[in-house]
């Protein structure tokens, strides 16, 4: 499958294409998934919640967002649910 590469607008065009030309040349290096890490312990790459089970959770009091914040929000929650 093809992964997508986005990088600055303001990068140099003489640039871009000596980064994007390296990438694709070591695509193989890189993990996509934590299947492709093999050999890697999952003690390494979990991660755990350091909590007393003993102690019941607390809910902390809502705070709502103004619109300005919850605009942003809402669209960064859109772009990754698009993104997966």
């Amino acid at each position: 499958s093809t992964k997508v590469l986005r990088l600055g607008k303001n990068l140099d065009p003489e640039e871009k294409e000596k980064i994007i030309k390296t990438l694709k040349g070591a695509i193989d290096i890189f993990a996509w998934r934590q299947e492709d890490m093999t050999g890697i312990s999952p003690h390494v790459i979990t991660h755990v919640l350091n909590v007393n089970l003993d102690v019941p959770p607390d809910q902390q009091k809502r705070r709502p967002l103004d619109s300005v914040k919850a605009e942003a929000l809402e669209k960064e929650v859109d772009k990754l649910l698009t993104n997966g």
